[in-house]
């Protein structure tokens, strides 16, 4: 077979059909997990025979979608692919200890998981370990089901994604809301430590979620060496806590980026208490000489808000955190605001109030892009710039 790409995706079978079947899962044939010429292989609802030889010598994409695996058979599949170069693993479940000692595996993605059908208890210790010696980029996103995430050896890591949200499975009375809390609050930390050497780094889920609700209670974590940092989070009263936290700890900081899209994504974790913070709409808390004193901003140059859109409830918020960046922040150079949606009059008179904000940084520029505006003719879909 000459073939160098295969999609194999049953999901849409069983939609077509009006079925779901959870345990459905289609034996892939020995041509494709022994063969010579495949570079790509993606597969959904498909699995791979356990005890038997797995060889494909040219494989650089393997995505698997909906399987049931274990560290046994993943080995086995990495062992076979000597020059596997990305692993996606979506919606998978059955495995806890992924060991990546491939020498050619250089991305590895990892999006939800199955949900269980055992119930967790508070004491549980149901941990997902990661390592890689050799992994660059590595992405932990989505749903889980665990009480810890451990991450180690990731010494050539240049690119980390964590933005999962972990979701428990038991019953109601069986996870006390401090528990959680502290849990949520211990993996934030170990995950975040793990990634102090990681040069560009995406934050969402509950990781925000726990920074955002234990920053006031000073949750340790020391200082990073990353330069990007992007935020897929909802910039709402909540949000503050999470963000100065993690700009105290990347002093080096050159590029923010802040993804808004993500308001109805599973990224998102509401809180159940209101936020404890003094004053009207929050403006105390990004004014004060304690934040201020927290998030020096000295490399801080590019600022970037993806997906804004009328209908999040970013807009109040966002606009007194970005005052505040433009008031601190000595070598910014730009700010850039793309809407992902039509937005209204109002939206873009908030936005104004930037050119009353006192600058740090003598030669930043602010820039506005919505695609459309409500009620306005054609000719204001032109890019404007504050």
């Amino acid at each position: 077979m000459q073939v160098k790409s295969v999609h194999l995706n049953f999901n849409e079978m069983l939609r077509s059909r009006m079925r779901w079947v959870r345990d459905f899962t289609y034996t892939l044939p020995e041509i494709l997990y022994i063969n010579e010429n495949l570079v790509e292989l993606v597969t959904c609802y498909c699995g791979f025979p356990t005890k038997k030889k797995i060889s494909c010598s040219r494989l650089k994409l393997l995505s698997i979608t909906r399987t049931t695996l274990n560290a046994e058979l993943i080995s086995d599949i990495l062992s076979g692919c000597d020059v596997l170069e990305t692993l996606e693993l979506i919606n998978c479940t059955g495995f806890d200890e992924l060991k990546i000692t491939s020498s050619s595996l250089r991305v590895l993605r990892i999006v939800g998981e199955q949900s269980p059908d055992f119930f967790m208890q508070q004491g549980d210790d149901f941990v997902l370990g990661i390592s890689g010696p050799n992994l660059v980029s590595l992405e932990v996103s989505g749903t889980l089901y665990r009480t810890k995430l451990r991450l180690t050896d990731l010494r050539s890591l240049v690119s980390a994604v964590m933005a999962f949200t972990i979701l428990p499975r038991g019953t109601s009375s069986g996870f006390e809301k401090e528990w959680v809390a502290v849990r949520d609050g211990e993996i934030a930390r170990d995950v975040l430590d793990s990634l102090r050497f990681v040069k560009v780094v995406t934050v969402g889920g509950s990781i925000f979620k726990a920074l955002s609700t234990r920053e006031s209670f000073n949750l340790p974590s020391r200082l990073s060496e990353r330069r990007s940092l992007t935020l897929c989070i909802p910039v709402t009263e909540w949000s503050h806590f999470g963000i100065s936290s993690l700009l105290h700890n990347s002093p080096n900081v050159e590029s923010l980026v802040i993804r808004l899209s993500y308001c109805s994504n599973t990224c998102l974790v509401l809180h159940d208490d209101e936020p404890h913070v003094d004053g009207d709409n929050n403006e105390p808390y990004w004014k004060s000489l304690n934040t201020i004193s927290k998030c020096p901003l000295l490399h801080l140059k590019t600022v970037k808000i993806i997906g804004f859109q009328v209908s999040c409830r970013s807009m109040k918020p966002l606009f007194q955190f970005l005052g505040f960046l433009l008031g601190n922040s000595t070598v910014l150079k730009e700010i850039l605001i793309k809407a992902s949606r039509a937005v209204t009059g109002p939206t873009l008179d908030e936005a104004m109030k930037l050119l009353s904000v006192h600058t740090a940084s003598t030669d930043v520029v602010v820039q506005f892009e919505p695609p459309r505006l409500w009620g306005c003719p054609s000719a204001c879909t032109q890019k404007p710039s504050l």
